[in-house]
């Protein structure tokens, strides 16, 4: 006989939908300002990794690493096409991408 996975086990209560929401975004990679809405992922520990540029619900890449970042914010190539984006960050990335179904 198999258990019914649609129903929590006895005596737990399903979690509310905040609860889901909360322990998901727990998960989410913390990102630190660079300036006004730009933001690098705050745990890394190497190169390469990309700006994100973060305005309400929109989220961008806005470099494809701080150099890349630096040059576009402050030395006018806001123009040119964005590099490809080497390193992924969970979560952000697949906002950045329009990739919702990894969300």
């Amino acid at each position: 006989m198999t258990q019914d996975t649609r129903h929590p086990q006895p005596g737990r209560r399903p979690a509310s939908d905040r609860e889901v929401a909360y322990r998901r975004l727990s998960k989410v990679p913390t990102l630190v300002t660079l300036y006004s809405h730009r933001y690098l992922p705050a745990d890394v520990s190497d190169t390469g990794y990309p700006v994100f540029s973060v305005y309400q619900t929109d989220t961008i890449y806005y470099g494809c690493d701080i150099l890349d970042y630096l040059e576009r914010e402050f030395a006018g190539r806001r123009a040119e096409p964005l590099r490809r984006v080497d390193q992924r960050i969970p979560f952000w990335s697949a906002l950045a991408e329009g990739k919702l179904d990894e969300l």
